[in-house]
């Protein structure tokens, strides 16, 4: 959030790239932050599924975590759109929410083939270290953490 508005409202010398410099400059932080939004959520749902033994595949821990993304880059449109009568500068046509939401997308499918292809910044493929593995007794016990980190 400080490099997007940082990038768009340039401090100390007082340029404002969206508004009038550049009117794309909101872009490239859209396409991060669908990037670095989804990396998180998906990591989320993946560890999720391992520590409770859902059993969920690739596609849906994708699934599920591209839903998450989706709605709140659709989410967040719509609180700017609540917020423009307080803060003026906040207008944006619907074709930039468009644009946002499609980079936004954009930065998700950077994000599937850094995992997916490069296992970087983690792997789906690899089962992840240090994560707790539920009980045999089911999920209503509390978890077993490896003695490593119990320690």
């Amino acid at each position: 959030m400080v490099a997007h508005i940082t990038f768009l409202n340039v401090p100390f010398i007082h340029i404002d790239l969206y508004n009038g410099v550049w009117g794309g400059a909101d872009i490239p932080s859209h396409f991060l932050g669908g990037l670095v939004t989804w990396v998180i959520f998906n990591e989320v749902v993946l560890e999720s599924s391992q520590t409770y033994n859902l059993g969920w595949g690739h596609r849906k821990i994708i699934g599920i975590s591209l839903f998450a993304l989706l709605l709140a880059g659709v989410v967040w449109e719509f609180l700017e759109i609540a917020l423009q009568p307080s803060m003026p500068w906040l207008y944006e046509s619907f074709q930039n929410k468009t644009q946002d939401v499609v980079m936004e997308a954009l930065g998700f499918v950077t994000g599937i083939l850094m995992v997916l292809k490069m296992e970087y910044p983690y792997s789906m493929i690899k089962p992840l270290e240090h994560v707790p593995v539920a009980s045999e007794e089911g999920l209503g016990t509390p978890l077993h953490y490896p003695k490593s980190v119990r320690e």
